[in-house]
């Protein structure tokens, strides 16, 4: 390598630095630092551009589709996601309104959208009753959504709001995936959460309410670990109550911290690799001989259908666009630009909702070949291997020459091992290495950055 390139790149690294970015800029939140405004017939354009190079095979196939239902009875102080803590029968009213008003301006520009699999999550999308579910069937999955028949359609629910009247409207809609949120089953964990406890008979409750609306569907119930109060004894009381009522499956998440108050949510003494392998013993013996661990879950299964490797293991690296409706939404027009949604104006006091009607975007315009760099970036701030062969098949380049200087300059200083088939960071310090991962971006990403650290200091 030039020395001269050496030092602008050791210069751009020094600068990446002086900004004073926290690192998950580059790898997770670099379109939030970045976004501004952007007008519905923006967003409808870049999906029509999206559509257009789908159909010509010049953009994945791939298109999930996801609802977000932004309303929960109360926070749950473990809570990670998006939502409003309210039970106001007029703010989920406003909400269905202003979905199925969306849904129309949506299918006028676009016409009918091929999706290839569909999700529901929140908040509680239980929380919408058999009738309002009726309504958000008919103007997204009758009026404006196309998906293919038995494909994946998973919905989210909570045990406590879960009836079996409104699980048949979404069956009937294409819902073949239903997920009970249970976290816990110990009333001392759930306290401290701030979670109201269903208790087992309302679980078993909610469980028969699924299999009796959805015989054929999936059931999954959720555990989350570790939490506070959570111990080895109350874990597994809690799970094997769990397997007694016979799901498909239980998937047991890792609890990412989480800022309330200014302060991180404590976890809980029972380690989560601990609490995993309670779950797999008590499952193995209970019948369920599956079990699949990825980096946030730990799922145990009768049976593995075709779907569950494909979205738990490939779906998350896979190129692909995601179509997001609801507030809080996160959406992805690949090659085109990311955008989130929000409610119209500012909320009145949160606890009765929002006031108006309508929603707006903020996102940001990408070029063609960012979602290269970004998973390039990705890969180098979590010291992660790169397959260069199947890196290249999924998003058509070679890692190498996404930026070659930068990757030779790496290299240079054992940072980076570069083979004929594969990249792999050495880089121990997780901080260093996102730092690292920001030169992967060209010199406009990281102005665009600069300027936006110096109008936004306090971000």
């Amino acid at each position: 390598m030039k020395p001269g390139v050496a030092h602008d790149i050791a210069g751009r690294l020094d600068r990446i630095r002086a900004l004073g970015l926290p690192g998950e800029v580059f790898v997770g939140d670099l379109t939030r630092w970045l976004e501004e405004p952007v007008s519905l017939q923006q967003v409808l354009s870049w999906w029509q551009t999206l559509l257009r190079e789908r159909e010509a095979g010049q953009a994945p196939d791939l298109l999930q589709f996801y609802l977000h239902v932004p309303f929960c009875a109360h926070k749950c102080r473990f809570c990670q996601f998006d939502s409003l803590a309210t039970r106001d029968p007029a703010a989920l009213e406003r909400y269905v309104s202003d979905l199925a008003a969306e849904a129309a301006r949506f299918r006028e520009a676009l016409g009918r959208v091929r999706v290839t699999c569909a999700s529901v999550g929140g908040g509680t999308p239980s929380l919408l009753d058999e009738a309002q579910w009726g309504r958000v069937v008919q103007s997204l999955f009758q009026d404006f959504l196309v998906l293919p028949d038995g494909a994946f359609f998973s919905v989210e629910m909570n045990p406590e709001t879960t009836t079996r009247s409104s699980v048949e409207v979404l069956v009937a809609a294409g819902a073949n995936r239903f997920s009970l949120g249970v976290q816990s089953l110990s009333r001392e964990v759930l306290r401290k959460a701030g979670r109201a406890r269903a208790g087992p008979d309302r679980i078993a409750e909610a469980v028969r309410a699924v299999r009796e609306g959805a015989p054929e569907a999936w059931l999954n119930l959720d555990l989350l670990a570790p939490l506070q109060g959570e111990t080895s004894r109350s874990f597994c009381e809690g799970a094997r109550f769990l397997c007694e009522q016979s799901p498909d499956s239980i998937t047991l998440y890792r609890y990412q911290p989480v800022v309330r108050g200014g302060r991180e949510v404590a976890t809980g003494t029972l380690p989560f690799d601990e609490a995993s392998s309670i779950l797999a013993d008590l499952a193995a013996r209970a019948g369920y001989p599956e079990v699949l661990r990825t980096r946030t879950a730990t799922l145990v299964l009768r049976r593995i259908p075709a779907w569950v490797r494909d979205r738990y293991e490939h779906h998350p690296d896979r190129p692909g666009s995601l179509m997001a409706f609801g507030p809080y939404g996160e959406s992805h027009v690949f090659g085109h630009g990311f955008y989130r949604t929000d409610f119209g104006d500012a909320h009145e006091d949160v606890h009765a909702g929002p006031g108006n009607r309508g929603w707006v975007y903020r996102g940001t315009a990408i070029e063609p070949g960012h979602e290269a760099r970004y998973e390039l970036a990705r890969a180098l701030a979590r010291n992660r291997p790169v397959e260069r062969k199947e890196f290249a098949s999924r998003l058509g380049v070679d890692p190498v020459a996404i930026a070659p200087d930068v990757l030779a300059y790496l290299a240079s200083r054992a940072a980076v091992q570069i083979t004929p088939t594969r990249v792999v960071p050495r880089l121990t310090d997780p901080g260093e290495a996102a730092m690292i991962a920001g030169l992967v971006f060209d010199d406009a990403m990281i102005e665009r950055l600069a300027a936006l650290a110096r109008t936004r200091p306090s971000r």
